[in-house]
């Protein structure tokens, strides 16, 4: 199957295991699209060529790590780990640089996320929501997230502040493109929101339920 764009693998059974030999190599090679449910492997093997990729969607996989070292996957365009509860961190997304959507719902142990993700220009959808074990949101006055639409850190009780960085990033409009924020059940105070996050023009929808807000400030309407 040398002209293969897309495979979709249902692993129903918790023992489906599938072997990526290096003989299969060229059968990746021109790969589009790649759904795989609950992926067997703790990390995408070095020999599953990925360098055509669009997108790559492996809910509920064992990965703890998605691969070993940095990829060059240009082409790029989604990558959602949907409840992969065995996941610790992301990659490094410095050679990722067409990457719009980054979808990790549900990865609860999750606890890093790579420094790297605010060069992730053409980043539009960043769901991060029940990643409960998730502590720092490396984001910055540096980061370059203009595209960036949805930021989605539902139930994400221990990044219990948004971080300080991003008062530097809102006045450095590197958020101008913000549309959608929630931030339900995030164990939120009025201390921990920066006044900077109110000056976010751009947006149309803020979910701000399930925390322990007092007051909420007079110029959000």
């Amino acid at each position: 199957m040398p002209n293969l764009k897309l495979l979709k693998v249902d692993g129903g059974l918790d023992t489906l295991k599938i072997d990526v030999e290096p003989s299969h190599q060229k059968c990746f090679r021109y790969l589009v699209w790649v759904s795989w449910i609950k992926f067997p492997f703790d990390y995408i093997p070095k020999n599953f060529e990925m360098g055509n990729l669009a997108i790559l969607d492996m809910p509920m996989s064992n990965l703890k790590e998605v691969w070993k070292g940095t990829k060059c996957l240009e082409k790029l365009k989604e990558l959602s780990l949907i409840n992969s509860i065995y996941l610790t961190c992301t990659p490094d997304f410095s050679m990722l640089p067409n990457l719009e959507k980054l979808i990790l719902s549900g990865c609860i142990s999750l606890v890093e996320v790579h420094e790297s993700i605010g060069r992730l220009q053409k980043l539009v959808k960043l769901d991060l929501s029940r990643c409960h074990g998730l502590k720092n949101l490396p984001i910055n006055g540096k980061s370059k997230l203009a595209s960036l639409e949805t930021l989605d850190i539902t139930h994400c009780q221990e990044l219990n502040k948004l971080p300080k960085q991003m008062r530097d990033l809102i006045s450095s409009n590197g958020l101008c493109s913000l549309k959608e924020v929630f931030l339900e059940g995030c164990s939120l105070t009025n201390d921990d929101i920066p006044d900077e996050f109110w000056m976010l023009y751009s947006l149309e929808s803020l979910n701000l339920s399930w925390n322990y807000f007092e007051s909420l400030p007079s110029g959000i309407g």
